[in-house]
């Protein structure tokens, strides 16, 4: 069985390092998860929603941007 140490991968965000080294990886894990959930869920309340002016649309670009990269970050 390896290592915790042998499984960690050396591109792991400053937060993850932190937070492993203070033994709540796991906790910040569940969180980030459950913020990207949320994320899904606060979208999925925008069906339907028609921009009427040109910043709107702007707008409504940017928030399925961000939607997707929550999306990935769940499926991944």
């Amino acid at each position: 069985m390896p290592k915790v140490t042998e499984i960690v991968p050396d591109d792991m965000p400053d937060w993850a390092k932190k937070a492993f080294d203070d033994g709540q990886f796991f906790n910040k894990a569940c969180k980030a998860m459950n913020s990207l959930e949320e994320i899904r869920e606060i979208y999925a309340g925008m069906d339907g929603f028609i921009p009427k002016t040109a910043p709107e649309a702007y707008q409504e670009r940017i928030i399925r941007q961000m939607y997707q990269c929550a999306i990935d970050g769940i499926e991944t």
